[in-house]
C-alpha cells in the first residue's frame, strides 16, 4: 500500500481544522470560529465605485499656459505636485458649495462671452 492509500490518522488534530481545511479545497470556505465575546456584523457586499465621467477640454495655447501657470502656483501653494485634474474637481466643488463664488464666476463666464462676441 503507498503512503496515497494509507488512512489518515486524525488523532491529537483538531476535528475543526480538518473540516475547515476540507472545505477550503472544495471552494466551500466556512467562517472562522468565533471566539468568545466577539461581535460580528453580517457579510456586506462590496459595492463598484462609480466610473468617473471623461471629458475634453480643447484650450487655446494661451489658456494651456495659464493652467500651467495654475498648477504651478497651487504647488507652491499646497507643497506637493498638483495634477490639474484634481484643480478641477476643486473649482467645481466651489462654485456648488461656495455661495459667494458664484457671483464671480458668473461674472467671468458673462466677460468671456462678450470677448467672444456671442
Amino acid at each position: 500500500m503507498s503512503t496515497e492509500d494509507a488512512p489518515l490518522d486524525p488523532s491529537g488534530v483538531n476535528a475543526l481544522l480538518l473540516a475547515d481545511l476540507g472545505n477550503r479545497f472544495e471552494g466551500n470556505t466556512p467562517p472562522p470560529p468565533r471566539t468568545s465575546g466577539e461581535v460580528t456584523s453580517p457579510p456586506q457586499e462590496e459595492e463598484e465605485a462609480p466610473k468617473p465621467s471623461k471629458f475634453t477640454v480643447l484650450l487655446s495655447p494661451d489658456e494651456a499656459a495659464n493652467f500651467d501657470e495654475l498648477a504651478l502656483e497651487m504647488r507652491r501653494v499646497t507643497g506637493r505636485r498638483v495634477e490639474k485634474a484634481e484643480i478641477l474637481r476643486v473649482l467645481i466643488e466651489l462654485g456648488l458649495k461656495d455661495l459667494q463664488m458664484n457671483p464671480v464666476l458668473g461674472a467671468a463666464l458673462r466677460k468671456r462671452r462678450a470677448r467672444q462676441g456671442a
